[in-house]
């Protein structure tokens, strides 16, 4: 499950999910003929967020990366 928003909002979101699923249950076993034993579970995907947090650790470490070789460029006075 993946949730815009804070955490607050994803628990928000995984409650009304877990109040539905018997009704989403039987609506799966009444569609697709699958077994009403099915278990249902809603996995959060944080993937997105820790994404972001890779982008900006990378993108922090190219600039630390990038700053001596600029100084060692300069001419000493």
């Amino acid at each position: 499950m993946d949730v815009d928003g804070d955490d607050e909002e994803a628990e928000r979101s995984l409650e009304g999910l877990l109040a539905a699923k018997e009704y989403i249950r039987h609506e799966l076993v009444e569609r697709f003929a699958a077994e009403a034993r099915a278990r249902i579970i809603f996995p959060a995907d944080r993937s997105e967020r820790e994404k972001a947090r890779v982008e900006e650790l990378l993108a922090r470490a190219k600039k630390r990366m990038m700053k001596p070789r600029a100084r060692s460029g300069q001419k000493k006075a």
